[in-house]
């Protein structure tokens, strides 16, 4: 009698947790093809915006809000968010991004121009744009070095089928994945802020401005449904653990 209620209570609690990481995989689903659907509509469909700024014009005028005199060159050789190169004091910008006027280009152009003032004024968010973030990225990546190491049982045994523990393979990936993602959401979230304060005295329309609210928010919200994907067993276990809460909380 015990073992089949302990047989039940596994189901229900299986099918709860496969119901949970199913509303997870869903939203996030549903946020991707929102996020797609919003790149397209306002980088491929309207091309333009009310002020027939390019992302160049964009960029100069969060460097004229944020007080930063430094050149803009178009390049396609640099890595995101390292746009500036301090031995030249130039801003970097890829051509689609520098010579489009869409909504995204002017969302992107300003996003990359906020960093490069960033770091030129030396400001506090430097700690959530890069160090916060790139201490994330380093634990992450010594985390999954240390789940590589422990999945194998054997180091005598060249049979990577038979002598690795697969479960700490997923654990090992799945640190790196949310690292990445954590790191992503403080960097984001930290530029939104501050780039839609620049953004009120900009003469954009406001219809312009919110589309820009929106495409930072939809970002956002794609990189946290990506770690709760990521991360569901661990959300699992808190859900569970909240309901134990409430029911011991209202037992009569």
């Amino acid at each position: 009698m015990n073992n089949k209620t302990n047989s039940n209570q596994l189901n229900g609690t299986a099918g709860t947790t496969s119901l949970i990481i199913g509303i997870f995989l869903l939203i996030t689903l549903m946020t991707l093809l929102t996020l797609l659907i919003v790149w397209f509509f306002h980088s491929q469909i309207k091309r333009k915006n009310s002020k027939n700024y390019t992302g160049y014009e964009m960029s100069k005028y969060i460097f004229k809000k944020t007080n930063v005199q430094v050149e803009i060159k178009n390049t396609f050789f640099y890595v995101k968010f390292w746009n500036y190169n301090k031995r030249e004091n130039v801003h970097k910008l890829r051509p689609w991004t520098s010579n489009k006027k869409s909504i995204w280009a002017l969302m992107e152009a300003s996003k990359q121009a906020y960093v490069t003032s960033a770091v030129i004024n030396k400001s506090k968010d430097l700690w959530r744009l890069f160090w916060i973030p790139l201490i994330i990225k380093t634990i992450g990546y010594i985390l999954f070095i240390v789940f590589l190491l422990v999945s194998k049982k054997d180091y005598s045994n060249a049979n990577i089928k038979d002598n690795v523990n697969w479960v700490w393979i997923g654990t090992s990936v799945g640190v790196l994945f949310a690292s990445h993602t954590i790191a992503d959401i403080i960097r984001t979230t930290t530029i939104w802020k501050r780039v839609m304060i620049l953004l009120i005295d900009s003469e954009l329309d406001s219809k312009e401005i919110e589309s820009i609210r929106l495409m930072f928010l939809v970002r956002t919200l794609f990189s946290l449904g990506a770690y709760f994907i990521d991360n569901n067993k661990l959300i699992v276990r808190i859900v569970f653990w909240i309901i134990d809460l409430l029911r011991s909380l209202f037992k009569p």
